[in-house]
């Protein structure tokens, strides 16, 4: 089992682990993802993860959490449907979500931040992607997406990434975000009920 040898290595290395109880499924960065400013955490459940988990990440980094509820078991983690990119932009599947969690997606990207992908392109997992500032690494997509990429001025690298797909994952599944936040300390409360993670 892997677990113990993680731990130990972010133990190691400075991180500080928090555990959820067994009770509360969490499935880590895959339902978990930052602003590219890391001014707030989009969280993902419905498939994998608890909506109860939520509260466990506010108390540990202290920023705003959204909840956003998946639908379509062919998305099953946040990051499969959703990525947050450089400059305030979001590639989104927006019907791997229910409609309130629509909503609350499109309240907070303008229509000009907001790159859509079709079905075909969400089923490659397009937007399983990294970006780092304005450079994109994600799999094979369609010359629409690629694109539409490039005129917001995304530098899009494309990787075929085929036999990947077949465990259910794509370019972001093969990297772990190691925050330039400070990750070793945070409040160990939870939260009251009155923020966004209650709704």
């Amino acid at each position: 089992m892997e677990e113990p040898h993680f731990r130990k290595w972010f133990d190691d290395s400075g991180f500080t682990v928090r555990e959820l109880p067994l009770s509360v499924p969490f499935e880590g960065e895959g339902d978990a993802l930052f602003e590219a400013d890391d001014s707030r955490l989009w969280a993902g459940h419905g498939m994998r993860s608890r909506r109860a988990s939520h509260d466990y990440l506010w108390a540990t980094w202290g920023v705003e959490v959204l909840s956003l509820q998946l639908i379509d078991p062919r998305f099953y983690h946040l990051d499969t449907c959703f990525c947050p990119l450089f400059g305030g932009y979001l590639l989104c599947y927006p019907e791997a979500f229910d409609a309130e969690s629509q909503a609350k997606i499109a309240s907070r990207y303008d229509d000009s931040k907001l790159i859509s992908v079709s079905a075909s392109d969400a089923l490659r997992f397009a937007c399983n992607a990294i970006n780092v500032g304005k450079t994109i690494i994600l799999n094979e997509v369609s010359p629409e997406l690629d694109s539409a990429l490039q005129a917001h001025g995304f530098n899009v690298i494309q990787v075929a990434l085929t036999e990947f797909l077949k465990a259910g994952g794509a370019a972001k599944c093969l990297v772990l975000r190691l925050s330039e936040m400070d990750v070793t300390h945070g409040s160990s409360a939870l939260p009251g009920v009155e923020s966004e993670t209650a709704a």
